[in-house]
């Protein structure tokens, strides 16, 4: 059990790393490792697993709280973080621990919201990103690819922008429609569900994208 101040989000990375998103502005990244033992016991039940938390590998830290943290899906060394302070960023989980060459900031790409703090976020397709973003509606962002990212933290705009005027925007979810999850004039169809708080507002509306083909 750890003791983490403000958990908003976890995400796995994959079967031995998940990452945190923590109110204090920490992006945290554990490691599991078999070698230990971890215990979970009640006057019911009891339950033993080999699997065990060890050490952050990872601790870099914003300025305000971070709402939501993604495992991205084009590579297994990057994660997406949303933030209060508005804006989205792809970290590259070799920095600052490992020398990438032509890198020297672990921030691949920026992308602000104008002033919403990302609450929440969604990955369509591998190429896009889905964002819940409080005070200024919903945003996606994309396509992206991994070749966009050089020796520079990459600013992008919003791709597109929906529902502006919802009272506080706080959660958004999507699926491809078929099973290609294109069409065949070659668009991406999705399906995407998104929540408002104040209004009492739950919005389902269909997404079509220009289609990406998967690296």
């Amino acid at each position: 059990m750890l003791n983490c101040a403000g958990l908003l989000d976890l995400s796995w990375l994959d079967n031995y790393a998940v990452i945190g998103a923590q109110a204090n502005g920490e992006a945290i990244v554990w490691h599991f490792h078999e070698s230990y033992r971890t215990e979970i016991s009640s006057s019911k039940y009891h339950v033993s697993d080999t699997l065990l938390l060890s050490t952050q590998v990872m601790h870099n830290k914003h300025d305000v709280g971070v709402c939501s943290v993604v495992a991205q899906p084009m590579a297994e060394n990057v994660l997406s973080t949303g933030c209060y302070d508005g804006f989205l960023r792809l970290w590259d989980l070799r920095m600052p621990s490992e020398r990438v060459p032509g890198r020297s900031d672990p921030v691949l790409l920026l992308c602000s919201t104008g002033g919403g703090g990302v609450w929440r976020q969604k990955w369509l397709a591998d190429r896009y990103v889905l964002m819940a973003a409080m005070h200024t509606g919903f945003m996606i962002i994309g396509p992206l690819c991994s070749t966009q990212f050089g020796g520079n933290t990459v600013q992008i705009e919003p791709l597109a922008c929906y529902r502006p005027s919802a009272k506080l925007a706080y959660g958004i979810d999507c699926f491809e429609q078929n099973s290609a999850g294109v069409t065949t004039d070659q668009q991406l169809r999705a399906v995407v569900a998104t929540c408002s708080f104040y209004d009492n507002t739950v919005d389902f509306s269909q997404l079509l994208l220009p289609a990406v083909l998967r690296e």
